[in-house]
């Protein structure tokens, strides 16, 4: 009971308190009202600054985004001019890249009576900084080439492109004589060259001839051996992959045009232009113009060769 009665008067008490408390707040209504108002109007301008501020930090972030876009954009660009507008000059002898000052000529080994004529011109990259390393132009034996190639004559050329892997075979397969020039563009040693192209190498003899790993290693060591792995090739230099025709082929590597070594399995030399100018190759814009170009060759008279067009990647 007594506790009961304990309870009705706290009961009391806080009803008495709810009271004043009300009587209170409806005494300072307008006071509090105003104050609300200056508060909202305060909160509003605090808003409004913070918005103003975001906006700014927004327009400053967006600028900034817009000034590394156009910093970006004048790295690429002259890049993507090179790619897409490369250009070259031809005389009676050579043709020339415009950007490189390299001199390719018409007619490779002529003194040799070789007669491998000019298909293309191109530049090999490193993809993830887009810097040249060496510039490359490709040859054929042009007369063995309309003999063993005339089966892919009668092509147009949308067709011929389209089949280019058939034709690369006949081209490997019948002993067509074949070419690369290498020019480099920077200072890079042969251990740099090399590595550019072992792994791919080491992965068509497995695909295409299922050869053993340590016939391979072989192959791939003697390949290495053509050149001390730290000589350096300067801008001046240039590198001859010659490929001569015949039933048994072998590959003439030459050094500022002096040979250096001769690769006589003829897996590893039809995987070497493979690597250039098969599906897997790593500059397939030189490899599509390789073959664009080669069906002008294979159809044009020989004493009316026709200006002919080169790519860059």
């Amino acid at each position: 009971m007594f506790r009961y009665i304990q309870n009705i008067n706290k009961v009391s008490l806080l009803s008495k308190s709810f009271k004043n408390v009300n009587r209170y707040y409806a005494s300072s209504l307008p006071y509090l009202n105003n104050q609300q108002q200056q508060q909202q109007q305060q909160q509003q301008k605090d808003n409004n600054q913070s918005y103003n501020n975001n906006n700014n930090d927004n327009n400053n972030n967006f600028k900034k985004r817009i000034l590394m876009g156009v910093a970006i954009g004048s790295i690429l660009i002259p890049t993507s001019i090179a790619l897409c507008k490369e250009a070259f000059e031809e005389n009676d002898d050579h043709v020339i890249q415009i950007k490189t000052g390299f001199k390719y000529p018409k007619i490779l080994n002529k003194d040799q009576n070789l007669y491998y004529r000019i298909v293309n011109i191109g530049t090999r990259y490193v993809s993830l900084f887009n810097l040249s390393v060496y510039s490359m132009g490709f040859y054929v034996n042009e007369e063995v080439a309309k003999i063993k190639l005339a089966n892919q004559i009668g092509k147009d050329k949308k067709e011929f492109c389209e089949s280019r892997n058939e034709v690369m075979d006949d081209l490997l397969k019948k002993g067509v004589g074949i070419s690369l020039k290498m020019r480099p563009t920077r200072k890079v040693t042969w251990d740099h060259i090399y590595n550019g192209f072992q792994k791919s190498l080491v992965m068509l003899l497995l695909k295409k001839y299922d050869v053993p790993l340590a016939e391979i290693e072989v192959l791939m060591n003697d390949l290495k051996s053509s050149m001390k792995p730290n000589d350096e090739l300067p801008t001046t230099s240039q590198l001859d992959f010659v490929k001569k025709e015949g039933n048994e082929p072998t590959l003439i590597i030459l050094y500022n045009e002096k040979p250096i070594k001769e690769i006589k399995d003829q897996r590893l030399v039809d995987c070497f232009f493979d690597f250039y100018l098969g599906d897997y190759t790593k500059v397939d814009k030189v490899r599509d113009q390789f073959f664009e170009n080669l069906w002008i060759l294979m159809n044009t008279d020989k004493s009316h060769h026709p200006h002919m067009h080169h790519t860059t990647i």
